[in-house]
């Protein structure tokens, strides 16, 4: 029998299959599995790490909520589903209302959340080195609006939590906005 994080990777595995990243080009599946990487190595409990490997199922595949709860629990899905965007909005609102949901996350969903701007944040200085400017093509309002929802989604996280992940995320921020 599988464990609770065997199961959330064989699912993402199952979700996100053929999907590949925006901004380097691989496979999805990297991006949730180092986003459990950086819970599990903070000591996050297998809840935590599974629904960080699992946070853009809901969002991104038609990976069914009753599926997922069947095979990984409630408490899984709870956590995954505090940062899931709600994707039937236009992408302003949708982000305004991901914000919001930040700031009243709980604590461990927060994690999943810092967790998953770290490594979105690590993707793309990375492939900017390669791309160079063109890569803000690829993402909607380019640098001004993916810097405002990286400042914002901060102060969401932030907001009666403080952990040193907060401190890698502000870090980060600062070195995209440093970008041409």
């Amino acid at each position: 029998m599988y464990n609770l994080i065997e199961r959330a990777v064989k699912i993402a595995s199952i979700a996100h299959k053929g999907q590949k990243r925006k901004d380097d080009n691989i496979p999805y599946i990297f991006h949730p599995v180092s986003v459990g990487f950086i819970l599990l190595k903070e000591g996050y409990d297998d809840k935590v790490v599974a629904a960080g490997i699992l946070h853009d199922v809901l969002e991104d595949t038609d990976y069914s909520k009753k599926k997922m709860e069947k095979e990984v629990g409630r408490d899984v899905v709870r956590l995954v589903e505090w940062v899931t965007h709600n994707s039937s909005l236009p992408w302003q609102k949708k982000k305004e209302e991901y914000l919001q949901q930040l700031k009243k996350a709980p604590v461990k969903a927060k994690a999943i959340a810092a967790a998953d701007k770290i490594h979105n944040l690590k993707s793309f200085l990375t492939a900017y080195k390669m791309e160079g400017e063109s890569l803000w093509k690829k993402f909607h309002g380019g640098k001004e609006k993916k810097i405002w929802f990286h400042e914002e989604a901060y102060k969401m996280l932030k907001y009666k939590w403080n952990h040193h992940l907060l401190v890698e995320y502000k870090k980060l921020i600062k070195q995209v906005k440093k970008l041409k």
